[in-house]
Parts: structure tokens; C-alpha cells; sequence
């Protein structure tokens, strides 16, 4: 990894009096060790939806924010760090202390660091106020200034934009990493706001009519988010559906716009939305489901698996601790936030991986209360080192050895080859990245190799269209570094 950990602590929890025995301040998940830390995270101060954690490039902990709110790492208020998002509805949830509604949703806010070395930050944050019997969003933004190794409130609360969505809030760099591409959506409108911030916080927006109006009851309970490399952008509405878009770094432009249906299964809830750190595989989630889907076939709608929520109540309210919102870790796993106030998440072990492979593990007990809060990152690590590290181990004490097992298990179709027969044309599927050379051969009957394809570039999937041999029956061997992966019989026809 070459620096930019700015998402190595996430801190979420609520802040409530439960009893003595009942932690109430806040959960950390620290990724800076070789083994993911999960600790009480002692805090004075309510989270709920619009919340942020942020770390220096190095991994150190800066600032942490409930929407109302600038802290350091030890809960004290950054110099000029108060009345974040002031208005009305600041001062209804904020001043009142109650944060049991929202200031906006949970993708409301987003720290981008200056690309200069600097440290400096600018923080994207909305803020929701009701207008009419409806809410609108305004988008706004705070700078955090570096000064003598302490971080300053420099600006706050400048108005980007006016009658947005008060979610769908997420961010790439440019195609030659200067800059940062903001997306968010239009209230009441097909509109996205697509916003250009330069390291001297000089800001151009426009806006394009694509994809789909999020409904009004779905504009707070979407999600969005890039996939990693920046090339695709995606917006889940759990009643609204699934909108993929491509998105151009260099222009700023969506384009190739495709909409999947809502499930008919859905019952109510926030979505949640992640991609695995190769861009393959993109999971929606709502209430008691997870959807995987192939972003690399053709046919991303056939490709879904579905998984259900293994039935679980918390222990002190009874409730229910199905699905809410999903993250991409510095570790490539998936965390997911539960539904309700519990003291649980779920976690997708390899994410690269298809169907059950990707190691679904749910009900993960955590030591602080929560009520459906985790942060929201943008991939910092794009164009300067590897998405994330994937060789770091999650606690041995969360997970018990049929856990393990299974989340270590592979299944026998871990490749696919097909189609099979074939009249020259095959693709072999993967279930995650192989790296290192990938060899495929094939074979007549008398054991002569007739066929070989080296240095195969796998990335999750592979088409070969110049099989030029005779019909009839032939076997294929695929090989990484003289390890067979998989072999077999494939029948070629005219």
C-alpha cells in the first residue's frame, strides 16, 4: 500500500443509556494492524445516519463527524469544528440532542482529501430541511486546514448546491488523478449534479438528465457509489431499482445508462450497495436480502444470487438484525451495518468470489450499540496503489471454526467453462482474480495438444473466439504456474 488510508478507522455507534453493562458509546474498526481491530470506541456523542470518520494518508485518525459536529480522535471539538450544517433542522436534532431522525441520510456525507501532500481536506456534507410537506437537500462544503500538526476548521458550511437529494453522495478521481468528480442526485428530478473540485477548491457543476427520478420515498434511502476503477456509476433505490451507468474521467459524462427492477421481495428498509475491490461483482442489500451481481456479464439482471438473512434478534430489545447499509473495507471485505438499534454487523468475507464463495458471514457481535451507521468512502487509493489489501485476517475470536470452514470453502464450480458444446467460441469464468500466468490447452482424444493459449490477462472472466480445430470430442486443462485450476471434456460442433 503507498499511503492514502484514509478510511483505516471507521467509527459508528450510538450514545444512549442502556445500563451499566451495556456499552454505549461507539465502535472502531481499525485496519492499520495485520489483524483487523474491532474496540469500544469511547464517545460522548450520538451517530445515526450523516456521519464520517477520516484518517491522515498514513492511517492516524483526524476527525470524526455525527453531522452536527467536527471531534478530534480524543471526542473534543476541532478548533471551529461546531455547527456543522446549521438550520433548522440542525437545531431541531443537534441542539435538542436527539438524533433519532436525521439531519440528512446516511450517504450525506464524504471527506476528499487535497491531492497536494498537504493533509488538507474538504468535507462534502448535506443537510435536509423541510419545504412544503417535503424534504430538500443542500449540498454544502467545509474545508480542514492543517496548521502546526493540528487540523483547523478553515471554512464551513458553504453551499455548493440547493435541491438535492439528501443520500447519494459519493466521488472518484479524474482520469489524471488532480481532481475529484462529486456526483449526487437532483430533487424531484432525472437530473445527477456532477461537481469538478481542484486542489484550490475551485468547483464547476453541471448537471445531465439520465437514468431514473428517485421516488420520494426512496430519495433518502438510496445509495450510490463507483465501482472501483471509476468506470461504472451505480444508484440502488430498493423500490426504485437498480440504475448502472458508465462514467468517463476525463469528461465527467454518464453514459450506456441500464435499469434492473426492483425484486418483488423487497419489505420495507434502507438499501445498501458495495462493489468487490475488482469491480466484478456488485452487492445490493435490503432488509432480509443480498444481491450479487455480475458486472462483467452480458446479461447482469440472469447473473443475480440471492442470500437471506439468517433469522437473529439482538438480545436486549429483541430486535430483528437483518440488512441495512454495505461498505468496502481497506481489507476487501464487505461490512454491513445492521437494520434496528443492535450490536451486531455481517460480513462478506471474498467479495471476488461467486455465489456462496464469497464467504457471507452474518450476526458478528460488536461491542457498542448501532443503529444501521457506517461511514462512506470513495476508492482513495485509485491510481496510486492497490484498491485494498486483502492479506489482513479479520479477529479469530469472531468467527468460529464452521464459520471459518465454510468461509474458506470453495466450490467445485469455482471455473465455469461454457458454452459446451461449442462451435469455437468459449469464455471461462473465474471466480476471482488469478494472477500470475494463466494457460489453456486442449487435447484429441489420443492425448496431442491441438490448442494452447498463454498468458491469459484474467480478470474475472476470459472469451477465446479462434478454436480452429476439426468436431469431435477434446480435453481442456486450464493452469496456473503448472497448477491444474480445472479440467475437463468439451465437444466441438460445427
Amino acid at each position: 500500500m503507498h499511503g492514502q488510508k484514509h478510511d483505516y478507522n471507521w467509527v459508528f455507534g450510538s450514545y444512549e443509556n442502556r445500563g451499566e453493562d451495556i456499552n454505549s458509546d461507539g465502535n472502531m474498526i481499525n485496519f492499520n494492524e495485520e489483524i483487523i481491530q474491532i474496540d469500544i470506541f469511547e464517545k460522548e456523542y450520538d451517530m445515526y445516519t450523516s456521519n464520517a470518520s477520516y484518517s491522515d494518508s498514513l492511517g492516524k485518525l483526524i476527525f470524526i463527524s455525527n453531522g452536527c459536529e467536527l471531534y478530534d480522535s480524543n471526542g473534543q471539538i476541532l478548533e471551529n469544528g461546531d455547527g456543522l450544517n446549521e438550520g433548522e433542522t440542525a437545531d431541531d436534532f443537534c441542539l435538542g440532542g436527539d438524533l433519532s431522525a436525521y439531519i440528512a441520510d446516511s450517504q450525506s456525507m464524504l471527506a476528499l482529501p487535497i491531492m497536494d501532500g498537504s493533509g488538507d481536506c474538504y468535507l462534502f456534507h448535506k443537510r435536509a430541511e423541510v419545504e412544503q410537506n417535503f424534504g430538500i437537500g443542500y449540498l454544502l462544503m467545509s474545508i480542514i486546514e492543517k496548521t502546526n500538526n493540528e487540523y483547523v476548521v478553515s471554512e464551513k458550511n458553504i453551499l455548493v448546491e440547493d435541491s438535492v437529494d439528501i443520500s447519494v453522495l459519493t466521488a472518484t478521481k479524474s482520469i489524471d488523478l488532480e481532481n475529484w468528480w462529486i456526483v449526487s442526485t437532483k430533487r424531484f428530478s432525472d437530473k445527477k449534479l456532477i461537481i469538478n473540485l481542484d486542489n484550490e477548491g475551485n468547483i464547476s457543476k453541471k448537471t445531465q438528465a439520465i437514468g431514473k427520478r428517485l421516488s420520494d420515498n426512496n430519495e433518502s434511502e438510496s445509495y450510490s457509489s463507483f465501482s472501483p476503477d471509476g468506470s461504472k456509476f451505480v444508484i440502488i433505490g430498493e423500490a426504485d431499482g437498480l440504475q448502472i451507468f458508465d462514467f468517463d474521467r476525463e469528461t465527467g459524462e454518464l453514459s450506456n445508462y441500464q435499469f434492473l427492477e426492483a425484486p418483488q421481495d423487497f419489505t420495507g428498509g434502507r438499501a445498501g450497495l458495495a462493489f468487490s475491490s475488482s469491480g466484478r461483482f456488485l452487492y445490493t442489500c435490503h432488509w432480509k436480502k443480498i444481491y450479487q451481481y455480475d458486472m462483467w456479464r452480458a446479461d447482469v439482471a440472469e447473473s443475480v444470487v440471492v442470500f437471506d438473512w439468517e433469522e437473529n434478534y439482538d438480545d436486549l430489545w429483541g430486535y430483528p438484525t437483518p440488512f441495512f447499509r454495505m461498505e468496502r473495507g481497506p481489507d476487501c471485505r464487505i461490512y454491513l451495518s445492521a437494520h434496528n438499534s443492535t450490536n451486531t454487523i455481517h460480513v462478506i468475507h471474498h467479495p471476488d468470489q461467486k455465489g456462496v464463495d464469497c464467504g457471507l458471514q452474518q450476526n458478528i457481535k460488536v461491542p457498542a450499540y448501532n443503529i444501521g451507521t457506517l461511514p462512506s468512502y470513495p476508492n482513495y487509493r485509485l491510481g496510486t496503489g492497490e484498491v485494498c489489501d486483502s492479506a489482513k485476517k479479520f479477529p479469530p475470536e469472531l468467527t468460529t471454526a464452521i464459520e471459518q470452514a465454510a468461509i474458506n470453502e470453495r466450490s467445485e464450480d469455482a471455473i465455469i467453462l461454457y458454452p459446451n458444446p461449442t462451435s469455437g467460441e468459449i469464455s471461462i469464468e473465474f471466480d476471482s482474480f488469478e494472477k500470475g500466468e494463466v494457460v489453456f490447452q486442449l487435447f484429441d482424444m489420443q492425448g496431442r495438444e491441438v490448442y494452447k493459449l498463454k498468458n491469459l490477462d484474467v480478470v474475472g472472466s476470459v472469451h477465446i473466439s479462434d478454436i480452429d480445430v476439426l468436431q469431435g470430442m477434446y480435453l481442456y486443462s486450464i493452469l496456473k504456474e503448472d497448477e491444474i485450476l480445472k479440467k475437463g471434456k468439451l465437444v466441438v460442433v460445427e
